[in-house]
């Protein structure tokens, strides 16, 4: 963070109050109305047992896609006191350039705050995502490293500036539209009861988050929320509709944030050009092919290498910058492309870690975590040791994320929309989670990779 910010060192969130059942939702005697474009959906509960509690004021970060929206929608569905926030990112070409999404992420959030009726804060966060996002990822890249921009993002935008803008000045909570769960005491329906706060990973295989979260400070994790976090990408499409949200059928975004539709290798080739140099096996000794910069490649890739003619495709095994050498070998399953043991530095803890422990480790996004030994415990850094063939092309600067167990994915049974919304306004919900409680893993947290 830059000078003076309030996260350097302990945080400090608004009051520094911490709420507490004021955000645990059981029941609710009132109605509350959802304007959906000519129709509303209307949630109550008559019961003259159910229990008054008062709804703390939650800010969801809208980024105008399908699950932001979502969130925002099923809030105010449940009666929480909603406020809509959105921030502007950085874009290489600008925030007129038809490749910058900004535009229209910002006109999507402004419908959907409208239909819902909800006040809405737009935030510039340009120049930091500039410093703290975009220019480390560049920097990485020039190296031969592969560092991740959604874990800078989370760190230091969405729960870093972005939570300081608004928890005690505008809402208790900030909400996101995540694929992860959040363990806590007396709190959102939708979240584990637990004693400790920790991030847990989601229940859709495909879209779990659990991964990015990672380097999230630890004393931000009381003050953020994941209601998707049980559900699958499948339903929030069938919620947006139930509701009638304008992002219903929007497209996910895919690649890196800042560079929206521009591809990945045509915005490095802008910014760092090229710099043609040999492809080596790294078994013969070869050369097999020719690169025109490192910063094109990661460790695993396969393809853009254009080397023909093969009947076993080669994949990126090292990358050399100072001599400017992309080194490959066959097959995806070489030995080669195996590491035993991967140094992680620049830690963000959540647990403590101890040597000899028994825990589970990802190298990257969607790869299933692999039973793995801490071998190595300094202030600075720690060493994992996986068990059978090892880590599958761990890459410098990728992230390393240790988790508590096997990452377990299941989809929760339901007719359609209206019966999760049941389920949210009875109380029912708070059965089925923590019926999973106990097979959910939970992040310990992880650093970047060193050694690879």
């Amino acid at each position: 963070m830059g000078k003076g910010s309030k996260l350097a060192g302990k945080a400090s969130y608004g009051s520094g109050k911490t709420a507490t059942r004021g955000g645990l939702y059981l029941r609710r005697q009132n109605t509350r109305k959802v304007k959906n474009s000519g129709r509303s959906r209307v949630g109550s509960d008559s019961s003259p047992s159910a229990a008054v509690i008062s709804r703390p004021r939650v800010a969801v970060a809208l980024s105008g896609g399908v699950d932001s929206s979502t969130v925002a929608a099923l809030l105010v569905d449940l009666g929480f006191k909603v406020i809509g926030v959105h921030y502007t990112r950085w874009h290489p070409r600008g925030q007129n350039s038809e490749d910058c999404p900004c535009k229209k992420d910002l006109e999507y959030v402004e419908r959907v705050a409208k239909q819902l009726n909800i006040p809405l804060e737009v935030y510039d966060f340009r120049t930091l995502y500039k410093r703290q996002v975009f220019e480390p990822f560049l920097t990485g890249y020039k190296h031969g490293f592969t560092p991740n921009p959604d874990v800078l993002c989370n760190r230091y935008i969405k729960f870093g500036v972005l939570l300081e803008k608004v928890i005690g000045r505008k809402a208790e909570y900030l909400a996101t539209g995540h694929y992860a769960v959040v363990s806590a005491k007396d709190r959102f329906l939708w979240d584990l009861p637990a004693e400790k706060t920790r991030i847990f990973n989601g229940l859709d295989r495909r879209k779990d988050q659990s991964y990015f979260l990672y380097n999230v400070k630890p004393e931000a994790l009381k003050y953020v929320t994941f209601p998707l976090g049980f559900l699958t990408k499948a339903w929030v499409r069938k919620f947006a509709a139930y509701y009638n949200l304008p992002t219903a059928s929007r497209k996910d975004s895919v690649g890196i944030c800042f560079t929206g539709k521009l591809e990945l290798s045509k915005f490095l080739k802008e910014a760092l050009g090229e710099k043609p140099g040999p492809i080596i096996d790294l078994e013969t000794n070869q050369k097999v092919g020719e690169h025109k910069g490192v910063w094109f490649y990661t460790i695993g890739q396969r393809k853009g290498l254009k080397i023909g003619g093969l009947d076993t495709p080669y994949y990126v095994a090292k990358i050399d910058a100072t001599s400017n050498i992309v080194y490959v070998v066959k097959g995806r399953e070489n030995p080669l492309l195996y590491r035993r043991r991967i140094i992680l530095q620049d830690l963000n803890l959540f647990e403590p870690v101890k040597k000899g422990q028994e825990l589970f480790a990802s190298v990257r996004y969607r790869q299933t975590p692999i039973p793995a030994t801490v071998v190595a415990v300094s202030r600075q850094s720690i060493t994992v040791s996986a068990k059978d063939k090892g880590f599958w092309a761990p890459a410098p600067y990728q992230a390393g994320v240790l988790f508590s167990k096997a990452v377990f994915h299941q989809d929760l049974e339901f007719e359609d929309p209206s019966q999760v919304v049941k389920a949210f306004k009875d109380g029912s919900l708070r059965g089925k989670i923590e019926s999973l409680s106990s097979s959910l893993a939970y992040v310990m947290g992880g650093g970047i990779i060193k050694n690879a």
